[in-house]
């Protein structure tokens, strides 16, 4: 589901690019060295995240150490996939191929980048004015499930069996018989991981030969196949759409867009990035306002993301609150800020320690 709201911040800790702390270090102290750092950064520091930006130093350290002492190669030649706001212009391509990079996608009406750069390319590329900030790459997750086997149908297409669970649990079987209706003369857009497995699922007749995957959008992966089916086994008679959700946010954005230009008059996801914005709209609702507006109907993933309490097992454990003043951070005698009181409740600290756990990552929003 996608919000709407305010303005909104986000913080991502990525595991593979961060640096334990001691775990003797008070969370204040950490708190204050990370300010004086970023008061010690240039303008085209401020525009990097934390994580490339310590990556980036610990990269050029590598470099430098050549010839004193054996080098920390894999630091050292580090190249990490990047996403960047910037005004897309044939300069702004230029230069990042210039510094050894690789321009992935880049989609112009979102002012945006994806790249494969070197981390010591980073800092140099965000000099050009018309580069705005540069971060981690956000992949896409998708609401897995595993497709069914393809099994041959021995039925013509147009008495096929229908088989997806959906089928039934939203009751289109009824629909088809009380009026008459199959699809024909709708186009239904799917947007997922990829169709690897698309050819093999038409052969078998587990999907007719009208699927449009638009040019250069197959994607990697398989649950888009899988979404096909289940569109298919609902609305037998419909055109058929797809094109990845893979890419990054703008990518997935301009595809919506795409889907809905080329025929579309129903679209459907499964996939989400984790830093859209829950506050306002990000690149992907603002995609699919456009094309609702448009005429279209967009149909997003439910998905678990909104768990509160099941930890194990689930996609995502969540916490949500109003604002509750705790203690002062006090930095050189100066009051900075005041942090969050997590549970106000009498004797409870306002400080929890998290531990690092495999690739979790932890997102943090705030209107």
């Amino acid at each position: 589901m996608r919000l709407l709201g305010a303005v909104v911040a986000v913080v991502l800790v990525w595991p593979d690019l961060l640096q334990a702390q001691s775990s003797g270090t008070p969370t204040g102290q950490s708190i204050e060295a990370i300010l004086k750092a970023k008061a010690r950064r240039t303008s085209a520091q401020r525009k990097l995240s934390s994580q490339l930006l310590d990556a980036a130093a610990s990269a050029r350290a590598a470099s430098s150490s050549a010839g004193r002492q054996a080098p920390d190669a894999e630091a050292k030649d580090a190249v990490v996939t990047v996403d960047i706001r910037a005004a897309v212009t044939p300069a702004v391509l230029a230069r990042i191929r210039a510094l050894g990079g690789t321009v992935i996608n880049s989609v112009p009406q979102y002012r945006a980048i994806r790249a494969r750069l070197p981390l010591t390319a980073l800092e140099p590329l965000a000099r050009l004015e018309a580069v705005q900030f540069i971060r981690p790459a956000d992949e896409a997750i998708t609401n897995q499930s595993s497709a069914r086997p393809a099994v041959p149908r021995t039925a013509p297409v147009a008495n096929k069996v229908n088989t997806s669970e959906g089928d039934i649990a939203h009751r289109a079987n009824l629909a088809r018989a009380t009026h008459g209706v199959d699809g024909t003369g709708i186009g239904i857009g799917v947007l997922s991981d990829g169709v690897d497995t698309l050819a093999a699922r038409q052969a078998t007749g587990d999907l007719p030969a009208r699927v449009t995957v638009l040019s250069g959008q197959a994607g990697e992966g398989d649950e888009g196949t899988a979404m096909l089916e289940i569109v298919y086994d609902l609305a037998p008679g419909a055109e058929l759409y797809f094109a990845t959700a893979l890419g990054g946010e703008a990518r997935f954005a301009a595809n919506i867009e795409a889907l809905c230009a080329a025929g579309a008059d129903v679209i459907v996801d499964d996939a989400a990035y984790p830093l859209e914005p829950a506050f306002q709209d990000g690149l992907v609702a603002q995609a699919v306002n456009a094309v609702v507006d448009d005429g279209c109907v967009y149909v997003s993933m439910a998905g678990n993301g909104g768990n509160l309490s099941s930890h194990s097992g689930s996609r995502a454990s969540v916490w949500e609150g109003d604002y509750a003043a705790g203690s002062a951070l006090v930095v050189d005698g100066e009051t900075v800020g005041v942090r969050h009181d997590f549970d106000s409740g009498p004797g409870v600290t306002v400080e929890n320690r998290v531990t690092r756990d495999g690739e979790r990552r932890f997102v943090l929003q705030w209107a």
